[in-house]
């Protein structure tokens, strides 16, 4: 036998017996993510190192990326399988496993912005990404290079100030509000990206996020300087404080990349996309609460792909939607006389693309009564592809139910 199988046999064994420890909040290590660094833990670890396993979700290679200490090495080996295992049953403590949460070149590399795992985890087929649909993994795209930065991506100098116009060179869909002409309330008044976002959020804490939008990952919300209990007291906010978030009145539009052409990715590593929609926000049910929505559309060798999360754009205005906004929008009015919206259609005469204005709601019946037309680029021209979507992906969000859609509609 050989001595690989051997380990694995005898560390399989070891799991069965030993006791676990728990890791409280930190999901370092925790490669099973089952709240607490055990043995199994080990074992998938031993599997990756040897090559046995490659099933794993997209942000576990970080999380068990635990040596050396503090950052790990960026690759899976026995040494990280040792280390866990040694935790594990209390041989090495706490203060020498996980990375110090205010040390950033210790907690860079799990960090979103170091790691690029959210764009992993996105497009990983087992989440319903679109890697089911192109059958490319994700070391194959192009775009994988600007989604693992490096400090000195951002840093010209280690410690020094990371000037506005570098996050702005990264984080296209923002800078596509400005040239679409949006205003923002606190982009007028001088405020940068910093004055929200946090540290921790750019350099990470030591726990491995999943996405921006897992619970714990950012720190900037509205209710940091808008706190609830000091709202104008208005209609709106006694009916709508406790289950609208504050962007969905508050956010003018949001602007929207549709039906990149993905043959152009995989051949030339370029973006082609049909082109940018805006004036209109969509809808999503997210921790008990509606928030605004937006997506990204896909096409490949004639299929279409919809990915579609909670989004905060950087249109912030002081002045609210009305009450028709939302509850008389062209697609609620749509919806409560055929229980359909037309999200984008192709008008035949005018050879374009044109998509629903105003505010969408996310309906329950999604994936077959949310209707999107596609195009397809060839020789230059774009040209009717489709109606619909071969696959519909909703992560960190929830559509709305029967009884919100009936209180829209009123």
């Amino acid at each position: 036998m050989k001595p690989k199988y051997l380990l694995t046999i005898i560390l399989a064994a070891v799991c069965a017996l030993l006791a676990s420890v728990s890791a409280a909040a930190v999901q370092r290590g925790d490669a099973n993510k089952n709240g607490k660094i055990d043995p199994p833990d080990a074992l998938i670890a031993l599997k990756m190192a040897v090559g046995l396993t490659d099933k794993t979700s997209p942000d576990v290679p970080f999380i068990a990326d635990v040596s050396p200490f503090p950052s790990g090495d960026g690759r899976i080996g026995v040494d990280d399988t040792i280390r866990i295992l040694r935790f594990s049953v209390g041989l090495i403590p706490p203060d020498q496993f996980f990375p110090p949460a205010n040390n950033p070149e210790a907690t860079i590399r799990t960090s979103l912005h170091g790691s690029g795992v959210g764009k992993r985890v996105w497009y990983w087929a087992e989440n319903g990404g679109f890697e089911g649909i192109s059958g490319k993994t994700y070391e194959e795209l192009a775009c994988k290079g600007c989604h693992q930065p490096k400090c000195d991506n951002c840093h010209e100098a280690a410690g020094s100030p990371v000037p506005q116009s570098k996050c702005e060179g990264c984080h296209g869909r923002q800078m596509a509000e400005v040239k679409q002409g949006y205003s923002d309330v606190h982009r007028d008044k001088g405020m940068g990206c910093m004055s929200c976002h946090t540290k921790r959020e750019m350099h990470g804490d030591g726990m491995i996020y999943a996405s921006m939008l897992e619970p714990g990952a950012m720190d900037a919300k509205c209710e940091n300087c808008h706190p609830t209990d000091k709202l104008p007291q208005n209609t709106a906010h006694a009916i709508h404080s406790a289950k609208v978030d504050c962007s969905a009145c508050h956010m003018q539009s949001v602007v929207t990349c549709y039906n990149c052409h993905f043959e152009s990715e995989i051949n030339e590593g370029k973006k082609i996309p049909y082109g940018q929609f805006k004036n209109w926000l969509f809808l999503l049910n997210r921790n008990g609460k509606v928030y605004p929505a937006n997506f990204q559309s896909v096409t490949y060798q004639g299929k279409s792909f919809v990915a579609m999360a909670p989004f905060y754009a950087h249109t912030i205005t002081g002045s609210a939607r009305k009450c028709e906004d939302c509850h008389n929008s062209p697609a609620v009015q749509q919806y409560k006389q055929t229980g359909k919206i037309d999200v984008v259609k192709w008008n035949e005469s005018a050879g374009k693309l044109e998509p629903i204005q105003g505010v969408v709601p996310v309906i329950p019946n999604y994936k077959t009564d949310m209707r999107f037309d596609f195009v397809d680029l060839k020789e230059g021209k774009w040209q009717f592809l489709k109606t619909g979507v071969d696959q519909f992906q909703i992560m960190w969000g929830e559509p709305l139910t029967e009884e919100q859609m009936k209180k829209l509609a009123r």
